[in-house]
């Protein structure tokens, strides 16, 4: 059985060892390297306690229902078909997108319109793109409420055809979600076959 040093304070023998190593002048204690990526693993990627839950939609719009919507009276606007986030909660959104602007400020803007089931302690990350135009938007948002609204605003004007928000006569929006919820009890089921909604408006 090895002696205790006769110290108040015990020092395990593998310490012991880093200790009198780096007492010696050019001579640095080993360390395996595992060791500090396990450690700096666990400060940057905590245990996982929630699930991810991606959904999106491709949007193509044909030109000429988006200037009929310019062109008419009001605030008009248009809305995408409802599609579903979650299966297990019942959790919906759509896309709604104003022209004009809701306030008919004269710039396009569109609104993600989301309702959730029984979620609590939600995280969600939403893109808006359109690629002709290289044009795109990113936010990330926490959840409180039931009903979630958000909306982005495209600064340029998408009838200008050198901007390229057109091309062949149809408007392409892409938007991609994704729903991080806290796990309970009885965890929501995992979505692995993801696959983005595709709707067209000619």
């Amino acid at each position: 059985m090895e002696n205790k040093p006769s110290s108040n304070k015990y020092i395990p023998p593998h310490k012991r060892q880093l200790l009198a190593q780096s007492a010696v002048p050019g001579l640095r204690p080993k360390i395996e390297f595992s060791y500090f990526k396990s450690v700096l693993d666990s400060i940057i990627n905590p245990v996982k306690d929630v699930i991810e839950y991606p959904f999106g939609l491709e949007w193509i719009i044909a030109e000429e229902r988006l200037k009929d919507l310019k062109n008419s009276p009001g605030n008009k606007y248009l809305d995408s078909e409802k599609f579903t986030a979650i299966q297990s909660s019942g959790a919906q959104y759509f896309l709604r997108i104003y022209p004009c602007g809701r306030n008919s400020a004269g710039k396009t803007q569109i609104f993600l319109h989301l309702k959730l089931g029984n979620e609590k302690n939600n995280k969600a990350e939403f893109k808006f793109s359109i690629k002709s135009s290289n044009w795109n938007h990113e936010e990330t948002c926490f959840l409180e409420d039931k009903t979630f609204i958000f909306g982005c605003t495209i600064d340029d004007e998408i009838f200008d055809l050198s901007k390229k928000f057109i091309v062949d006569g149809k408007f392409s929006l892409k938007f991609k979600g994704t729903l991080k919820i806290k796990k309970s009890n009885s965890d929501l089921e995992i979505l692995n076959n993801f696959k983005t909604n595709v709707l067209v408006f000619l």
